[in-house]
């Protein structure tokens, strides 16, 4: 589910791009986040409701695995869904080096053992 949200982010961005319509870069932020939340369920294997358990399972995960990219692309997909999709905040360079952090822990989170 996770790679469906990160393909659709991208999908919204460049539409954005093409047509400079706010609420397809609201979207993009939106469903980025959405990518950074079903992978981090997925490594941790629990359904997480609150955004605080975001944060515990990201820090254990960085722990566990040593990537620091983890932190930063959590951070990034809290940016997006507060700073972007709330309030309209982040430039599109900002979106778009978001998207490039996710695209990352999608690739972090793919390569963990099932126990991870």
């Amino acid at each position: 589910m996770a790679k469906k949200f990160l393909a659709d982010a991208k999908e919204e961005f460049q539409a954005y791009l093409n047509t400079g319509d706010e609420e397809k870069l609201r979207q993009a932020c939106e469903k980025g986040w959405g990518a950074v939340a079903q992978l981090l369920m997925h490594a941790s294997g629990k359904e997480l409701t609150h955004h605080r358990e975001f944060g515990i399972v990201v820090k254990q995960l960085a722990e566990k695995t040593g990537y620091r990219i983890i932190k930063r692309a959590e951070m990034a997909g809290e940016a997006l869904h507060a700073g972007c999709f709330y309030h309209g905040a982040l430039s599109p360079e900002a979106v778009e080096e978001a998207l490039n952090m996710i695209s990352e822990l999608l690739k972090i989170v793919e390569s963990l053992p099932p126990s991870a």
